[in-house]
């Protein structure tokens, strides 16, 4: 299983409670796609998009079971991001883990992601 991750405002990810579906959210919805991460992206996600932004959560998706909808494409920098190509089913989520925000204002990733 190959996980992919999206970072969402927790407020915005608790509207998709009881829901079977996530449509996305800020960029998401001007863009043809949902923007993901793979583990390595996550960092570099949140420092680019998210500086200093509190109240966030980390999405962990199994991306096998997107199927075909999800579609590995260049960034500006050249680096492959994964794109979903409409609404993220709630059953392909297996995880929601908090990110926490540290008193030098950085992200502080869940247990998963700490070395």
């Amino acid at each position: 299983m190959k996980l992919v991750y999206k970072i969402v405002p927790e407020l915005a990810w608790k509207e998709t409670e009881g829901q079977s579906e996530f449509k996305g959210f800020g960029i998401d919805l001007n863009d043809p796609f949902i923007h993901l991460s793979d583990s390595d992206q996550v960092e570099s996600t949140l420092e680019k998009f998210f500086k200093s932004q509190a109240g966030l959560v980390l999405v962990e998706i199994d991306s096998d079971s997107l199927g075909d909808s999800i579609v590995w494409e260049k960034s500006e920098d050249d680096n492959l991001f994964p794109h979903l190509y409409g609404s993220l089913p709630i059953s392909s989520v297996k995880n929601v883990y908090p990110i926490s925000l540290g008193a030098d204002g950085k992200h502080v990733l869940p247990a998963p992601f700490c070395i």
